[in-house]
Protein backbone atom coordinates (compact mmCIF):
# COMPACT_ATOMS: atom_id res chain seq x y z
CA UNK A 1 0.00 0.00 0.00
CA UNK A 2 2.94 2.23 0.61
CA UNK A 3 4.57 1.54 -2.55
CA UNK A 4 1.48 2.44 -4.18
CA UNK A 5 1.20 5.55 -2.12
CA UNK A 6 4.74 6.41 -2.96
CA UNK A 7 4.21 5.89 -6.64
CA UNK A 8 1.09 7.51 -7.01
CA UNK A 9 2.64 10.56 -5.16
CA UNK A 10 5.39 11.01 -7.94
CA UNK A 11 3.74 10.44 -10.79
CA UNK A 12 1.75 13.63 -9.03
CA UNK A 13 4.72 15.42 -8.99
CA UNK A 14 6.12 14.17 -11.99
CA UNK A 15 2.60 15.32 -14.19
CA UNK A 16 2.43 18.97 -11.95
CA UNK A 17 6.16 19.36 -12.67
CA UNK A 18 5.64 18.92 -16.00
CA UNK A 19 2.33 20.95 -16.38
CA UNK A 20 4.03 23.64 -14.64
CA UNK A 21 6.95 23.37 -17.04
CA UNK A 22 4.74 23.65 -19.83
CA UNK A 23 2.50 26.23 -18.24
CA UNK A 24 5.84 28.47 -18.09
CA UNK A 25 7.04 27.82 -21.17
CA UNK A 26 3.46 28.54 -22.64
CA UNK A 27 3.11 31.95 -20.70
CA UNK A 28 6.52 33.13 -22.02
CA UNK A 29 5.64 32.44 -25.24
CA UNK A 30 2.29 34.78 -25.01
CA UNK A 31 4.23 37.34 -23.33
CA UNK A 32 7.07 37.37 -26.23
CA UNK A 33 4.49 37.27 -28.95
CA UNK A 34 2.66 40.17 -26.99
CA UNK A 35 6.02 41.98 -26.60
CA UNK A 36 6.61 41.69 -30.13
CA UNK A 37 3.05 42.47 -30.95
CA UNK A 38 2.96 45.47 -28.96
CA UNK A 39 6.51 46.52 -30.09
CA UNK A 40 4.96 46.01 -34.01
CA UNK A 41 2.03 48.60 -32.98
CA UNK A 42 4.34 50.84 -31.10
CA UNK A 43 6.51 51.20 -34.20
CA UNK A 44 3.51 51.35 -37.16
CA UNK A 45 1.93 53.98 -34.46
CA UNK A 46 5.37 55.92 -35.15
CA UNK A 47 5.47 55.76 -38.81
CA UNK A 48 2.51 56.68 -39.14
CA UNK A 49 3.25 59.67 -36.86
CA UNK A 50 6.13 60.52 -38.63
CA UNK A 51 4.62 60.44 -42.04
CA UNK A 52 1.91 62.38 -41.13
CA UNK A 53 4.43 65.25 -39.54
CA UNK A 54 6.64 64.68 -42.37
CA UNK A 55 4.18 65.95 -44.71
CA UNK A 56 2.75 68.80 -42.77
CA UNK A 57 6.54 69.91 -42.61
CA UNK A 58 7.20 69.50 -46.87
CA UNK A 59 3.17 71.61 -47.26
CA UNK A 60 4.47 74.14 -44.71
CA UNK A 61 7.62 74.80 -47.06
CA UNK A 62 5.45 74.15 -49.99
CA UNK A 63 3.42 76.94 -49.25
CA UNK A 64 6.63 79.07 -48.53
CA UNK A 65 8.38 77.76 -51.83
CA UNK A 66 5.40 78.88 -53.93
CA UNK A 67 5.19 82.12 -52.34
CA UNK A 68 9.18 82.84 -53.92
CA UNK A 69 8.09 81.51 -57.03
CA UNK A 70 5.14 83.76 -58.01
CA UNK A 71 7.62 87.04 -56.53
CA UNK A 72 10.25 85.09 -59.33
CA UNK A 73 7.74 85.17 -61.47
CA UNK A 74 6.52 88.48 -61.14
CA UNK A 75 10.33 90.04 -61.76
CA UNK A 76 10.19 88.18 -65.17
CA UNK A 77 9.01 91.22 -66.26
CA UNK A 78 11.59 93.73 -65.35
CA UNK A 79 12.02 94.31 -69.57
CA UNK A 80 9.54 95.87 -69.25
CA UNK A 81 9.80 98.42 -66.78
CA UNK A 82 11.41 101.82 -67.17
CA UNK A 83 15.28 100.96 -65.90
CA UNK A 84 15.06 104.21 -63.88
CA UNK A 85 11.59 102.58 -61.77
CA UNK A 86 12.22 99.16 -61.89
CA UNK A 87 14.40 98.92 -58.35
CA UNK A 88 11.78 101.00 -56.60
CA UNK A 89 8.89 98.79 -58.05
CA UNK A 90 10.90 95.31 -57.10
CA UNK A 91 11.73 96.92 -53.73
CA UNK A 92 7.59 97.30 -52.79
CA UNK A 93 7.34 93.80 -54.12
CA UNK A 94 9.41 92.31 -51.31
CA UNK A 95 8.24 94.72 -48.68
CA UNK A 96 4.96 94.16 -48.97
CA UNK A 97 5.81 90.72 -48.96
CA UNK A 98 7.19 90.94 -45.32
CA UNK A 99 5.17 93.46 -44.17
CA UNK A 100 2.18 90.86 -45.02
CA UNK A 101 3.93 87.34 -43.96
CA UNK A 102 4.85 88.19 -39.84
CA UNK A 103 7.00 84.49 -40.23
CA UNK A 104 8.89 85.81 -42.59
CA UNK A 105 12.78 86.60 -41.34
CA UNK A 106 13.69 88.46 -44.49
CA UNK A 107 12.60 88.78 -48.45
CA UNK A 108 15.01 89.61 -51.23
CA UNK A 109 15.72 89.82 -54.97
CA UNK A 110 19.51 89.08 -56.11
CA UNK A 111 19.88 90.24 -59.47
CA UNK A 112 23.11 89.76 -62.30
CA UNK A 113 23.71 93.74 -63.23
CA UNK A 114 25.06 92.30 -66.61
CA UNK A 115 21.41 92.00 -67.57
CA UNK A 116 19.83 94.78 -65.20
CA UNK A 117 22.21 98.01 -66.29
CA UNK A 118 22.81 98.77 -69.45
CA UNK A 119 25.60 100.09 -69.38
CA UNK A 120 27.33 97.89 -67.00
CA UNK A 121 30.32 96.47 -68.89
CA UNK A 122 31.69 93.71 -66.35
CA UNK A 123 30.55 89.68 -66.39
CA UNK A 124 30.76 89.81 -62.38
CA UNK A 125 28.61 91.30 -60.11
CA UNK A 126 25.59 91.22 -58.42
CA UNK A 127 22.46 93.30 -56.86
CA UNK A 128 20.83 92.45 -53.79
CA UNK A 129 17.96 94.01 -52.42
CA UNK A 130 17.04 92.97 -48.82
CA UNK A 131 13.87 93.52 -46.25
CA UNK A 132 14.76 91.91 -43.43
CA UNK A 133 13.35 92.18 -39.73
CA UNK A 134 15.31 93.83 -36.46
CA UNK A 135 13.89 95.42 -33.79
CA UNK A 136 10.54 95.35 -34.23
CA UNK A 137 11.24 96.95 -37.53
CA UNK A 138 11.31 95.97 -40.98
CA UNK A 139 14.70 97.69 -42.63
CA UNK A 140 16.33 97.57 -46.04
CA UNK A 141 19.75 96.66 -47.24
CA UNK A 142 21.08 97.60 -50.66
CA UNK A 143 24.21 96.04 -51.76
CA UNK A 144 26.83 95.47 -54.78
CA UNK A 145 28.74 91.90 -53.98
CA UNK A 146 30.68 90.07 -55.88
CA UNK A 147 32.20 92.11 -58.36
CA UNK A 148 35.34 90.27 -58.41
CA UNK A 149 36.42 88.45 -61.63
CA UNK A 150 35.02 84.29 -61.04
CA UNK A 151 33.60 85.09 -58.09
CA UNK A 152 30.76 81.96 -58.71
CA UNK A 153 30.26 80.00 -55.42
CA UNK A 154 27.64 79.84 -53.09
CA UNK A 155 24.02 78.65 -53.03
CA UNK A 156 23.01 81.51 -55.43
CA UNK A 157 25.28 80.83 -58.21
CA UNK A 158 24.07 76.94 -57.74
CA UNK A 159 20.93 78.52 -58.10
CA UNK A 160 21.63 80.12 -61.42
CA UNK A 161 23.27 76.94 -62.72
CA UNK A 162 20.58 74.64 -62.09
CA UNK A 163 18.18 76.96 -62.54
CA UNK A 164 15.57 75.79 -60.53
CA UNK A 165 13.89 75.96 -56.94
CA UNK A 166 16.46 75.58 -54.07
CA UNK A 167 15.56 74.64 -50.53
CA UNK A 168 19.10 75.59 -48.52
CA UNK A 169 20.18 73.52 -45.60
CA UNK A 170 19.33 74.82 -42.02
CA UNK A 171 22.40 77.63 -41.37
CA UNK A 172 23.00 80.31 -38.29
CA UNK A 173 22.50 84.05 -39.67
CA UNK A 174 22.26 87.04 -37.83
CA UNK A 175 21.09 90.20 -40.04
CA UNK A 176 22.48 92.91 -37.66
CA UNK A 177 26.25 92.82 -36.02
CA UNK A 178 26.21 91.83 -32.39
CA UNK A 179 22.51 89.81 -32.19
CA UNK A 180 22.22 86.25 -31.65
CA UNK A 181 22.07 84.13 -34.67
CA UNK A 182 19.14 82.59 -35.81
CA UNK A 183 19.01 78.88 -37.20
CA UNK A 184 17.06 79.23 -40.65
CA UNK A 185 16.83 78.62 -44.24
CA UNK A 186 15.72 80.22 -47.11
CA UNK A 187 13.75 79.08 -50.00
CA UNK A 188 14.36 80.46 -53.72
CA UNK A 189 13.48 80.15 -57.07
CA UNK A 190 15.55 81.84 -60.22
CA UNK A 191 14.72 84.42 -62.29
CA UNK A 192 14.37 83.17 -66.03
CA UNK A 193 14.31 85.30 -69.11
CA UNK A 194 14.83 82.98 -72.30
CA UNK A 195 16.51 80.25 -70.90
CA UNK A 196 18.70 82.53 -68.67
CA UNK A 197 18.66 82.48 -64.99
CA UNK A 198 19.11 86.59 -64.62
CA UNK A 199 18.75 86.47 -61.16
CA UNK A 200 16.65 85.15 -58.21
CA UNK A 201 14.13 86.07 -55.57
CA UNK A 202 13.90 84.12 -52.35
CA UNK A 203 12.71 83.94 -48.75
CA UNK A 204 14.58 83.27 -45.09
CA UNK A 205 12.46 81.46 -42.98
CA UNK A 206 12.72 80.93 -39.23
CA UNK A 207 13.02 77.37 -38.02
CA UNK A 208 11.66 77.57 -34.67
CA UNK A 209 8.40 76.77 -35.78
CA UNK A 210 9.26 73.43 -36.13
CA UNK A 211 10.39 73.20 -32.91
CA UNK A 212 7.27 74.68 -31.41
CA UNK A 213 5.92 71.63 -33.26
CA UNK A 214 8.12 68.57 -32.43
CA UNK A 215 8.05 68.99 -28.82
CA UNK A 216 4.09 68.24 -28.89
CA UNK A 217 4.94 65.01 -30.67
CA UNK A 218 4.80 61.56 -27.97
CA UNK A 219 3.01 58.87 -30.20
CA UNK A 220 3.97 56.38 -27.52
CA UNK A 221 4.54 57.39 -23.45
CA UNK A 222 8.11 58.31 -22.93
CA UNK A 223 9.41 58.71 -26.63
CA UNK A 224 10.51 61.94 -28.74
CA UNK A 225 10.42 63.19 -32.56
CA UNK A 226 13.05 64.98 -33.77
CA UNK A 227 13.35 66.46 -37.20
CA UNK A 228 16.30 66.57 -39.48
CA UNK A 229 17.39 67.68 -42.61
CA UNK A 230 18.54 66.57 -45.42
CA UNK A 231 22.46 67.09 -44.80
CA UNK A 232 21.88 65.09 -41.64
CA UNK A 233 21.73 68.31 -39.18
CA UNK A 234 18.84 68.29 -36.37
CA UNK A 235 16.47 71.21 -37.49
CA UNK A 236 13.98 70.61 -34.22
CA UNK A 237 14.55 67.83 -31.50
CA UNK A 238 13.05 67.11 -27.91
CA UNK A 239 16.05 68.07 -26.24
CA UNK A 240 16.87 71.33 -27.16
CA UNK A 241 20.72 71.44 -26.88
CA UNK A 242 20.93 69.05 -30.11
CA UNK A 243 19.54 71.76 -32.54
CA UNK A 244 22.13 72.39 -34.94
CA UNK A 245 24.08 69.68 -34.49
CA UNK A 246 24.87 66.59 -36.75
CA UNK A 247 23.42 63.78 -36.85
CA UNK A 248 26.91 61.91 -37.01
CA UNK A 249 27.88 63.15 -33.90
CA UNK A 250 25.52 60.40 -32.10
CA UNK A 251 27.71 57.46 -32.11
CA UNK A 252 24.48 55.58 -30.56
CA UNK A 253 22.10 56.62 -33.21
CA UNK A 254 20.51 53.26 -35.60
CA UNK A 255 20.18 54.54 -39.06
CA UNK A 256 18.03 51.71 -39.34
CA UNK A 257 15.10 53.86 -37.67
CA UNK A 258 15.43 56.22 -40.68
CA UNK A 259 15.04 53.12 -42.86
CA UNK A 260 12.05 52.17 -41.64
CA UNK A 261 10.40 55.41 -41.55
CA UNK A 262 10.93 56.34 -45.10
CA UNK A 263 10.05 52.71 -46.49
CA UNK A 264 7.30 52.05 -44.05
Amino acid sequence: MKVKMNLKTKMLVYILTATSIIYALALGYVSFKLNNLAFDNAKKLTQTYAREYANYTKADLNVDMNTARALAQAAMGYKNINSKDRKNIHLDMIKHLIEENPNFLSTWFNWQLKYIWPNYKKEDGRLRLTYYRHGGEIILKEEIIDTIPGFTKGAYYDILAQKRDYVMDPYYFTYAEGEEQILETSVATPIMDGGVAVGCAGIDLPLQRFQDLIKTIQPIEGSYAFLIAYNGQYVAHYHEENIGKMLSEFSDFNPQILVDIQSG
